[in-house]
């Protein structure tokens, strides 16, 4: 396949300019580099044979203060990780707090019932929260004194409170 210029899709330009731009594109002593030229929207863009289109590259900006951020840009970023950490902290406690409920309601439910609470739904359930312990342990490690105030307190469940003692025993 024989190289196309700009022009030739665009509709413009004369023969000798679509030449001179194919000479340049293929560059020293005639080598051809297997530039192929395809059309985006109203503007044409070169494309490697195989690499597909070029990147954009960022205009690059003089000075050192050009990179670094104002006083007021890193409170205002300070703040919003302030924000995503209480955040964070809240969802897990929700999080926890629903694991309880749904296994103390279970164990409640067999134990009036005269059910083995040890079922294999109960087993998952227990599995899966063990999970999101080990799974977020650095985030939960951070709240767990929070945790063991509010919710993994010594009038739930020895079961459940059994799995929150084991994942603190891990992390100490």
């Amino acid at each position: 396949m024989g190289l196309l210029s700009k022009s030739h899709y665009l509709g413009g330009g004369s023969a000798l300019q679509s030449r001179q731009r194919a000479e340049r594109r293929q560059g020293p002593a005639g080598s051809q580099r297997g530039i192929l030229v395809e059309r985006v929207g109203s503007r044409g863009r070169c494309a490697e044979a195989a690499g597909g289109p070029t990147p954009r590259r960022r205009k690059k900006t003089t000075g050192d203060d050009a990179d670094k951020p104002t006083e007021e840009q890193v409170e205002r970023m300070e703040e919003k990780l302030e924000a995503a950490y209480v955040d964070q902290k809240r969802l897990f406690l929700i999080i926890f707090q629903r694991f309880i409920m749904i296994l103390s309601e279970h164990l409640v439910k067999c134990d009036t019932d005269g059910r083995d609470y040890d079922t294999d739904w109960y087993r998952w359930t227990v599995g899966r929260l063990q999970q999101v312990f080990m799974l977020h342990h650095e985030q939960v490690q951070k709240y767990s004194s929070t945790l063991e105030s509010l919710l993994f307190t010594s009038d739930i469940d020895p079961h459940i409170l059994d799995v929150f003692h084991q994942f603190t025993a891990l992390r100490s």
